[in-house]
């Protein structure tokens, strides 16, 4: 007691604590960890992922249709989803379906401004934060889907312009994405 476990004793004879890449390891989960205790921070996580759940999607959809009702609908209806209400058993799989919708936001809004290498260092903060507070499988998601539509958004007119913006805008998440979530990543990959 007293002391941070850093070797697991149950598992193949023993291995690293850091290796085993679970995510209220890492921050911002174990902040709440450390002021609440294990159940009281994953029940504060699994609150705070709801409500951002919430708020992402509203802004996806206010960003791809400006309609002000149904952004706040959509928002309501994927935060109280029963597919989210009834994966509260999974607390990972929630905060990582929280996310898609904030990363899907950013790399649309990247898109759409000038101030794209704002939106894409975000992009890559928030698929960092992804990966360390949530199962991988979700991340691997997020990822193809931002993956996804910037490749596909290189098909438009004036292709040879958003060809120079996608470059730019996967090089940064990529690059942020992967320096914030190494604290995790590297040491699993022993």
């Amino acid at each position: 007691a007293g002391s941070w476990p850093l070797w697991d004793h149950y598992t193949f004879g023993g291995r690293p604590m850091a290796g085993l890449g679970m995510p209220l390891l890492y921050p911002p989960a174990f902040v709440l960890v450390l002021l609440f205790g294990p159940y009281g921070g994953l029940n504060y996580m699994l609150l705070l992922h709801i409500i951002l759940a919430g708020i992402a999607m509203y802004f996806l959809v206010f960003e791809l249709f400006k309609e002000k009702r149904a952004a706040l609908i959509s928002g309501i209806l994927y935060a109280f989803s029963p597919y989210l209400m009834q994966s509260l058993r999974h607390p990972f799989w929630v905060m990582g379906v929280a996310f898609i919708p904030l990363e899907l936001w950013l790399v649309v809004k990247a898109f759409r401004s000038k101030q794209f290498v704002k939106y894409s260092v975000w992009l890559g903060i928030v698929g960092g934060l992804h990966f360390l507070s949530s199962g991988v499988l979700q991340w691997y998601y997020a990822v193809l889907l931002v993956a996804g539509y910037i490749f596909f958004s290189i098909f438009h007119r004036k292709w040879k312009s958003r060809l120079f913006k996608a470059v730019v805008i996967g090089f940064l998440f990529l690059a942020v994405m992967f320096s914030i979530s190494a604290v995790r990543l590297l040491p699993s990959m022993e």
